[in-house]
């Protein structure tokens, strides 16, 4: 395929300039909901879910925590190198495993005065 040139029949001429305004630009102005790079397009969508913007914060809190941990155990007088399971005794057996159920920390029991919940059988009965 060739490029048209202008044949000897009709010359090519410009037009006379009649003080006309030029025409304005092809793109839309900016914040039209025009072209967008796909990252404005993606931060735009993130920030409308909620869901995503309170795990965002979430994690940052962790980020900030993980940062200041230093100085929250200095705060609290914790060391986080010392093994305060070991310089207990009867917390932790002989291979370092704790005694009692939930690392040795003994709950009340609550006295319920709700009947026991009895459970279907497959048979169709109830126990």
């Amino acid at each position: 395929m060739t490029s048209p040139t202008p044949s000897a029949a009709t010359p090519f001429e410009a037009a006379p300039d009649t003080g006309a305004v030029p025409p304005a630009s092809s793109a839309p102005p900016r914040g039209c909901g025009g072209t967008s790079s796909p990252g404005r397009i993606a931060w735009r969508r993130f920030r409308r879910d909620r869901a995503g913007v309170v795990s965002a914060y979430l994690a940052l809190l962790f980020f900030v925590a993980g940062i200041g941990a230093p100085l929250i155990a200095k705060v609290y007088g914790k060391d986080p190198y010392t093994t305060y399971g070991q310089n207990r005794p009867g917390l932790l057996n002989q291979f370092g495993f704790p005694i009692a159920p939930n690392g040795g920390i003994r709950w009340p029991r609550r006295r319920c005065s709700a009947p026991p919940v009895r459970m279907p059988q497959p048979g169709g009965g109830v126990l």
